[in-house]
């Protein structure tokens, strides 16, 4: 539970994240100004947004008497937090800079090691609090950013970054209100499922939604790059919306015939006896969810490049409603099943009225359109049991045949 809280962070931060990265990615003169705004902001306004949440929690749990969830009083998950903020701010840093080969040793020691390695120490029975040594991992790896950050301002005398500012003004609280529904989305229905349904429905719901989710990081990791590069070539921003588009194609295709083909096998070795059939069925819907979320994101992030965050946040305010009379259908009819039919289709709405709106914007329209119909088209029928091959050679060949490998080759240099 308590690293659960530490998510709040992403809502805590207020997209000073965000915000530098699209700065910094413009390759602008005054990119130590950036550097250094974004810190300052973060320090004071995420902190001092940080203790009001921590505040909020403490009391809370104070006067409602819950006990079962006391040791989110703790003073460490207001420092866990504060660290979580500077990490998140750090990282847009680095990402704004196309650092991707350091940012993913971070990445890896703050979101994996500090977890694991502290496991090792229950294993060998070793009298330590898991949570504070977490917290220490996660101290050594923000302060060995700073320092590689802070060299860069070395010799300089950055001053506040009017450019920044002007920025959150504008956008600010269009990302956090974005982020925050978000959020919402992504944690709701599951604790949802466990409070309502029993813990064998959770475990099977929450499982295979990991699982799934595992697919989609090379697809954020090319909306980073797409953000830098939509930045750098402002006046190309329909040949890199065209060419992030046809990746996507590319790598959801590819996906799909790989589970296809191998993921029911695959499960049966991994999980052994405690294999299920449930793990099989929704793995094949939450893998479409999964594609939709991370290009819906890809045009969330590209809204927020040209100014237009206040549109993506009023995509999610008018889902939202569907969204939670979609769940309390689902808890009455107590079956995970209707869960997941209610976020592939809030899912499908979000992308569709996102695309609709800058279609215009996107070469290739039709391989683009064709290719995202064909694959729902193919994965519900998969996930149905119906014998849909024909469909997915249609699908292979029609991108095979349509492909435009002139204009590839162009945008990536090959």
């Amino acid at each position: 539970m308590s690293h659960f809280i530490l998510t709040f962070a992403i809502i805590t931060n207020l997209s000073f994240n965000k915000i530098a990265t699209i700065n910094i990615a413009k390759k602008n003169s005054k990119k130590k100004d950036i550097i250094f705004t974004s810190i300052l902001l973060t320090t004071i306004f995420s902190t001092i947004f940080s203790l009001i949440i921590y505040t909020l929690i403490y009391y809370s749990i104070r006067y409602l008497n819950l006990e079962n969830i006391k040791e989110l009083q703790s003073i460490k998950i207001l420092i866990g937090l504060i660290i979580t903020n500077f990490y998140l701010t750090l990282e847009g840093i680095f990402k704004g800079n196309i650092n991707y080969k350091t940012l993913s040793l971070f990445n890896l020691f703050f979101y994996s090691i500090s977890m694991s390695l502290p496991s090792v120490a229950v294993y060998y029975k070793i009298n330590i609090d898991i949570f504070t040594f977490s917290i220490l991992i996660k101290l050594l790896i923000i302060v060995a950013m700073f320092i590689i950050v802070i060299s860069k301002l070395v010799n300089s005398k950055p001053q506040i970054s009017k450019v920044f500012i002007n920025d959150c003004k504008n956008y600010l609280k269009w990302m956090t209100l974005n982020i925050f529904f978000n959020q919402v989305y992504n944690y709701f229905d599951k604790y949802i499922i466990k409070i309502f349904l029993d813990n064998v429905a959770f475990v099977f719901y929450n499982i295979s939604q990991q699982i799934s989710s595992k697919f989609s990081s090379p697809m954020m990791g090319y909306n980073n790059i797409f953000i830098a590069k939509t930045n750098v070539n402002k006046k190309d921003n329909k040949n890199n919306l065209s060419m992030a588009a046809i990746f996507y194609c590319a790598y959801m295709l590819s996906i799909f015939l790989m589970l296809y083909l191998f993921l029911q096998k695959f499960l049966m070795i991994w999980l052994g006896s405690t294999y299920s059939a449930t793990y099989y069925d929704l793995i094949k819907i939450f893998l479409l969810i999964v594609i939709m979320n991370s290009f819906s994101s890809l045009l969330t992030d590209y809204y927020d490049l040209i100014g237009r965050s206040k549109f993506n946040t009023y995509v999610e305010i008018v889902t939202l409603l569907p969204f939670i009379i979609g769940i309390i259908l689902a808890v009455l009819k107590e079956n995970i099943y209707y869960f997941v039919y209610i976020i592939f289709f809030k899912e499908l709405l979000v992308l569709g009225i996102k695309f609709y709106t800058i279609k215009q914007l996107f070469l290739f329209k039709n391989l683009i359109i064709i290719q995202f119909l064909l694959i729902i088209l193919n994965s519900i029928f998969w996930f149905v049991n119906y014998d849909g091959k024909l469909f997915i050679i249609i699908q292979i060949l029609h991108l095979i045949v349509f492909l435009p490998y002139k204009e590839i080759k162009k945008f990536y240099k090959i």
